[in-house]
């Protein structure tokens, strides 16, 4: 089939970070630190079809995968002019693999010998993936209370499933 082209892409994604961030745990928030590490993110492999069915006119389909990353954060750090603080608390977020498809219709116009325009309108679907928090700390170390980093992270969770409740807000 001449007018039947397949083809395979890769998108290199963001690289990887490793950064160190302020958080506001502490009287003074400018003297909190923590570590923040995230692996490459928004990497994809897709797989492309496209048949040229009159002319210069052509259907498309995309079937894809972007791979899924990590983000780390620990080494808490809570520090004065006297001494410093080595918060015992990790928190590790794995994001999983996202699929994805479209499907297309375009037009091609060969503006000279070795240049071509096209444009191409698509509709689409991603998957929304899932997430998964690993949070570790030294209860000894709080003395008994829950860390100020996770009593955050279970206020943030617990309001987006407030909001997804209420009918006037956008639902997410």
């Amino acid at each position: 089939m001449k007018n039947l082209f397949l083809g395979f892409s890769y998108g290199i994604g963001d690289d990887k970070e490793k950064a160190y961030s302020r958080y506001y745990a502490s009287s003074n928030p400018n003297n909190a630190l923590y570590q923040f590490t995230r692996t490459k993110q928004g990497e994809t492999f897709t797989f492309n079809v496209q048949y040229y069915f009159y002319n210069s006119f052509f259907g498309s389909f995309n079937f894809g995968l972007e791979k899924g990353f990590t983000v780390t954060r620990n080494n808490y750090i809570n520090f004065s002019a006297n001494s410093f603080n080595l918060e015992p608390y990790s928190h590790k977020t794995n994001f999983s693999d996202r699929y994805f498809s479209a499907i297309g219709l375009g037009y091609k116009i060969d503006i000279c010998e070795h240049c071509l325009f096209a444009i191409e309108i698509q509709e689409g679907y991603i998957e929304a993936g899932k997430f998964n928090h690993i949070v570790t700390f030294d209860p000894n170390y709080y003395l008994g209370s829950l860390p100020r980093q996770y009593q955050d992270l279970i206020l943030s969770q617990n309001l987006v499933v407030l909001l997804q409740k209420i009918p006037c807000f956008l639902k997410f």
